[in-house]
């Protein structure tokens, strides 16, 4: 980016090569943000629309018009919805929180603002003039997620229920490679509806994949490129039952008319193997009963050949997790 209204320059291989992008704005570019891999915000300090913003890493552009004619200096955005604006020529910082298509502004009282940052959460801090700092706390939000699933030996496709209610963990996966864990949450999920609700009190919305963990079922991924998830109170919801591809690699295993993830990891190291089926045979032969036993694979409450059969099929078909 270059103040002197020459064009954004972009690099992918760490600056060794840069190619110009054509943004449509006219005037001086003062400030550049990305916050993920395809989201691009861009200021300029005059003409009517002040901000342009492309969602494919620069190849096109759309300009956004503000609600003041403010003169951009600075900008800063925490994820690709919310982000803040600020400019020499108005005394205001714009916000939005739905990625540009609405904005409103904060009067900062006569002060000037030279650059804005957002810290963690939706923080925002502007430097202005006469050494002023300003700072803006935005409403607490988390993501919720509610998500339909079912574990394959604990699902009768003859009576559409699970054996019982049970606790699946899900990690929230940045989209994006190395697909950093951005925080986790527990639910039930119920044995009727098969759908449990997780709140996530850590994440900002965002492109995430959703990864189910539950105590003796593959680690399954949600499917292929993520899902873009708003922490704005809402609630997103995901069904894996209803197609295999659903999940990442197709990996679910149909049960009558919906789709299941599969059994048999009692030792979760993420594949279906003769370690599984050690545990399992030696607690069938030690005919090991109770609740909430992980070779226990169909839930019945007793480790016996029922739950060998599961095992047995998915270890000679080499089931196991399949990731990004």
């Amino acid at each position: 980016m270059n103040q002197s209204g020459r064009p954004l320059y972009r690099t992918t291989n760490g600056g060794v090569n840069w190619t110009a992008l054509t943004t449509g704005l006219t005037g001086s570019l003062r400030g550049v943000t990305a916050p993920d891999a395809n989201t691009v915000y861009v200021a300029q300090t005059g003409g009517t629309q002040r901000v342009a913003k492309s969602t494919n890493g620069g190849a096109n552009w759309t300009l956004i018009t503000l609600p003041v004619a403010v003169d951009c200096t600075s900008m800063d955005f925490k994820d690709a919805n919310t982000g803040y604006v600020v400019g020499n020529s108005t005394t205001v910082v714009c916000r939005t929180t739905n990625g540009g298509a609405n904005w409103t502004f904060q009067n900062t009282h006569g002060i000037t603002q030279g650059k804005v940052f957002v810290t963690q959460g939706d923080t925002a801090w502007a430097l202005g003039g006469n050494s002023a700092i300003s700072r803006y706390i935005g409403p607490v939000s988390n993501v919720k997620v509610s998500a339909t699933i079912l574990m394959e030996a604990m699902y009768s496709a003859g009576t559409n229920l699970l054996a019982r209610k049970d606790n699946v963990k899900m990690y929230l996966r940045s989209a994006y490679s190395p697909y950093a864990i951005v925080d986790s949450a527990t639910a039930v999920i119920d044995s009727v509806t098969h759908t449990g609700l997780f709140t996530f009190n850590n994440a900002v919305s965002g492109k995430y994949y959703l990864v189910m963990k539950h105590f003796n079922t593959i680690e399954t991924w949600s499917k292929s490129g993520g899902e873009t998830i708003l922490g704005n109170g809402t609630t997103y919801s995901y069904n894996f039952t209803t197609s295999a591809s659903q999940a990442f690699g197709n990996n679910m295993v149909l049960k009558g008319t919906k789709y299941c993830i599969y059994s048999g990891d009692p030792n979760q190291d993420g594949i279906v193997d003769g370690a599984d089926g050690s545990l399992i045979d030696t607690d069938a032969f030690n005919i090991v009963s109770g609740s909430y036993i992980p070779t226990d694979l169909d839930a019945d409450g007793i480790v016996d050949a029922s739950d060998y059969a599961v095992f047995d099929n998915n270890a000679f078909n080499f089931i196991g997790k399949i990731t990004p």
